[in-house]
């Protein structure tokens, strides 16, 4: 029993040093935040490849987004309502993120082209 009571002392001190060691590590470590300017440097070093990547997910939102309304035709025409109403709303959600590519790609422009 004292044998039990020694073992859970000495992991409870073990735990106790690693913990406040691991917080005073950790009090001294300030966050690091890129620079706005090597951000901004960056993309636009890499326009072209983020420009392919973003019409590479346009093309693939459009494919989705024509056999999402076939699908919505064919689900309305069999009468389920509850299918058109979950087609409606990923439709809803492609639509945002075409919105979003298409705020990415002008800020961008205007980003770089005063670079």
């Amino acid at each position: 029993m004292q044998i039990r009571k020694a073992i859970a002392g000495a992991v409870l001190a073990g735990t106790m040093s690693l913990g406040a060691a691991g917080l005073a590590g950790a009090a001294g470590a300030e966050p690091t935040r890129p620079d706005p300017g090597t951000l901004k440097t960056r993309i636009c070093e890499h326009k072209d490849q983020i420009d392919a990547r973003l019409d590479e997910i346009a093309h693939r939102l459009g494919d989705i987004k024509t056999k999402l309304t076939d699908a919505r035709a064919k689900a309305e025409a069999a009468g389920r309502t509850d299918l058109v109403a979950r087609i409606d709303h990923a439709l809803d959600r492609i639509g945002k993120v075409q919105a979003r590519i298409d705020a990415i790609e002008a800020r961008m422009a205007t980003a770089c082209a005063a670079a």
